[in-house]
């Protein structure tokens, strides 16, 4: 086919111009400079299959974010959580917040003691920790409703120190694909 003329060229970046500002640049830019996309499309399509999908259950009905809601949080965590859009995590749902505390340590352990009492398993091969914070995973209760339709589920709570005396603890559900 050989390449563009010059003006077929400008005509296809005169395009590119508003589609930027739409935030479309990207994708855009892939059909100008490669009119067959059949492959990104394949490839766009392959990352979506990867989502596991969810079996209708009481605890979907109920929701992630209130199954989050309702997990044991540390003194000083606010009354109201909002969730956030976490594309990785399960429904692609998570909480974030912040506490004041001075010790990650004790964040830590405090969730392996609350959660273990919930019934969670902590998978202690993925749990690190240092002076930058945490990250904790857990295997929720064998009678946990919420089940993804392949893949194990987990909860991860991870803490991040943002200052001596400002913890930030994100908190969601997430699939490991085994």
């Amino acid at each position: 086919m050989g390449y563009p003329s010059l003006s077929q060229g400008l005509r296809r970046w005169a395009l590119l111009t508003p589609l930027a500002v739409l935030g479309l640049a990207s994708q855009a830019q892939v059909w100008a400079l490669q009119p067959n996309t059949a492959s990104l499309t394949d490839q766009l399509t392959a990352q979506v299959s990867t989502q596991t999908p969810v079996q209708a259950t009481k605890a979907t009905a109920k929701g992630v974010v209130e199954l989050l809601r309702a997990l044991p949080k540390p003194a000083g965590s606010p009354r109201v959580l909002g969730a956030i859009n976490s594309p990785n995590s399960y429904q692609q749902q998570a909480l974030n917040f912040q506490v004041a505390s001075e010790d990650s340590d004790a964040l830590l352990a405090f969730y392996q003691e609350k959660l273990t009492e919930a019934g969670y398993t902590e998978r202690e091969i993925n749990t690190v920790s240092g002076a930058w914070g945490f990250s904790v995973v857990f295997l929720p209760p064998a009678d946990f409703d919420l089940k993804p339709a392949s893949g194990t589920l987990t909860l991860v709570v991870q803490a991040t120190v943002l200052s001596p005396n400002t913890v930030n603890i994100n908190m969601r559900y997430e699939v490991l694909n085994t």
